[in-house]
């Protein structure tokens, strides 16, 4: 039961070792405030995940339950039908133009802020997407439920959900973006976690090794495809003079690969400087809508008023200091705090 405890701890704990590490440390007024606070933060999400535990009755495992079948073909649809929604609003007509993508990831990146500024400058609203965004709760359910129940699944709800799937992630190999990859590989690890605890005793170490093995040779190929898709980036933007690749790795792997892994390694740390930006700032309260940029978008738009556009942390931290509050990342916490 502590399994998820600790890779919350090694990824939130581990992360800020990167930034003081290897991260923009030099852009931060007070790092004894921010050790201060993330420390806090991590002994307070601790404290309240062992106080769950302890209140928690362990009830006999049914391992033999029937799949839920109905929340994996829904989820299956959703993946689908909202890719395949995205795939043309962002001109993709065809799997030629996907593959493309992915062999140009840097132009591809490109390529969907032409889609951004042509969606602003017309107004024009997807109700079906927006429909779709609102329904994201079935986003989560069909990767881990399918490797969970994988052995008693029927071959056609197979192939619909890794069809699904499929469609989903070439949306994001098509504009160049790694977000939804990011989000298939954590969901993939959950299931393998739930799996393992599962299975219980009966084979921990083949169980165990295999569920390693899964990990590490998918986060090696997403590590490997997206310092790929860094350095296509910055060949595109010409950006590749804000990140000096580290001389060693370079000599080993090429210079603009290098450069490529000098971005990856910016990706999770770089949210820490912004929250740095964002204690600086005072407390405006976000009416509800600060932590959510798709909800407050869609109360504007339909409710009318400035939303919380203005007032969230992110957003008057980025007229205080000039840090973008939809370019830059500044962890979850200020987004959180403009509500609570």
């Amino acid at each position: 039961l502590a399994m998820p405890l600790y890779g919350a701890l090694a990824y939130l704990g581990g992360t800020f070792v990167l930034f003081l590490a290897v991260g923009q440390t030099s852009l931060v007024r007070d790092m004894a405030g921010l050790a201060l606070f993330v420390t806090l933060s991590l002994v307070f999400f601790t404290i309240g995940y062992i106080a769950r535990i302890h209140s928690y009755t362990a009830e006999p495992v049914e391992t033999n339950r029937p799949p839920p079948e109905g929340w994996i073909r829904a989820s299956a649809l959703y993946y689908a039908i909202y890719g395949i929604a995205l795939l043309l609003v962002y001109g993709a007509t065809s799997p030629t133009q996907v593959f493309e993508a992915v062999l140009n990831p840097g132009s591809a990146y490109l390529a969907k802020f032409e889609v951004y500024a042509q969606q602003s400058a017309s107004g024009g609203r997807n109700p079906l997407i927006q429909a779709l965004t609102l329904l994201a709760v079935l986003y989560t359910p069909l990767v881990p439920f399918v490797v969970l129940f994988w052995s008693r699944l029927r071959l056609s709800l197979r192939v619909l959900a890794i069809s699904s799937a499929g469609i989903y992630a070439s949306f994001f190999l098509f504009i160049g973006t790694l977000k939804g990859l990011g989000d298939l590989l954590i969901f993939l690890l959950a299931g393998y976690l739930i799996r393992t605890v599962w299975q219980g005793r009966a084979a921990p170490k083949k169980t165990n090794r295999r569920l390693l093995a899964i990990t590490l040779v998918g986060a090696m190929l997403f590590v490997g495809y997206m310092a790929f898709n860094q350095s296509q980036r910055l060949e595109e933007t010409g950006g590749s003079s804000r990140f000096l690749p580290n001389s060693v790795v370079a000599s080993v792997v090429g210079e603009e690969f290098a450069t490529g892994l000098a971005v990856v390694a910016f990706y999770p740390t770089h949210g820490y400087v912004g929250l740095a930006y964002n204690l600086d700032t005072p407390f405006v309260w976000a009416q509800g809508l600060g932590a959510s940029p798709a909800l407050n978008s869609y109360w504007v738009q339909y409710v009318g008023g400035r939303g919380a556009s203005e007032i969230a942390y992110p957003f008057r931290t980025e007229a205080r200091t000039g840090w973008p509050a939809g370019m830059y990342w500044s962890t979850i916490y200020p987004w959180l705090a403009s509500d609570l």
